[in-house]
């Protein structure tokens, strides 16, 4: 009896595409790309999504055997479907504060996520204001409040900063000096004189000197002897030979 031996070969290389909203490009990969790495593990197959900004961005590929491909597409719209039936609300938030709601590489806007347990996405463009919060209504309403507290607190800083009166600086003060000291002055013919400077006045070298005689300069004190009269100028010599 023969006993035919039949090989069936499955490609590995079939490819499968499907549509998904960009919004929930990044809840599929998940934090730090986990979410995608544990369904490519789990199906062993390749999953790749579009850049942004990219004609089909809205195109995941996944390339595998046929089965796995299809279990992986399952696992990713499932996720998707969770998220279809969660509250969703959007906020209209001042696009001058998102840079510091989401912090040094998102940093804060991932504490609070965590804190509140919800997805919150900022828009693509920086002149947009709208922000989408996902998850629990309770949850998002709360993280709502939360948001538009810390928008306002940030914005009121934003116009204070604009609002406040620069210091002057060192140039300012030797403009002033300039002008002090060039400033035009009206001469005896109507004209104009420039000015000398600083002018100090009072000083030691404008003073007369004392009058040791006078008794109103320098009073005799009481029980003190009167100052002797002074002494008469002796005459001038006569000029010529003695005789």
């Amino acid at each position: 009896m023969w006993r035919v031996v039949v090989h069936v070969y499955v490609s590995s290389s079939f490819e499968l595409k499907f549509k998904v909203d960009p919004e929930y490009h990044p809840l599929v990969i998940g934090k730090g790309g986990s979410v995608i790495t544990k369904i490519r593990t789990d199906y062993g197959v390749q999953i790749n999504l579009p850049k942004r900004g990219d004609p089909d961005d809205d195109i995941i590929t996944i390339q595998g055997y046929e089965d796995k491909a299809q279990q992986a597409k399952d696992a990713i719209m499932a996720i998707v479907h969770q998220l279809d039936n969660q509250y969703r609300d959007e906020v209209d938030i001042d696009p001058r504060v998102h840079r510091r709601l989401i912090g040094l590489k998102g940093k804060n806007i991932r504490r609070i996520m965590d804190e509140y347990k919800v997805d919150i996405r900022f828009p693509k463009h920086n002149d947009e204001s709208i922000v989408v919060i996902t998850g629990d209504e309770d949850n998002v309403l709360d993280a709502k409040d939360h948001l538009l507290n810390l928008a306002e607190e940030y914005l009121q800083d934003v116009v204070d900063r604009y609002q406040r009166p620069a210091a002057p600086s060192l140039g300012d003060f030797g403009d002033v000096l300039n002008n002090e000291t060039t400033a035009p002055s009206s001469g005896a013919g109507g004209g104009t004189a420039a000015s000398t400077g600083f002018v100090v006045k009072g000083g030691p070298w404008e003073q007369r000197a004392p009058d040791t005689a006078s008794t109103h300069e320098f009073p005799t004190m009481p029980g003190a002897p009167a100052p002797a009269p002074a002494a008469a100028a002796p005459a001038p010599a006569a000029w010529g030979p003695r005789r």
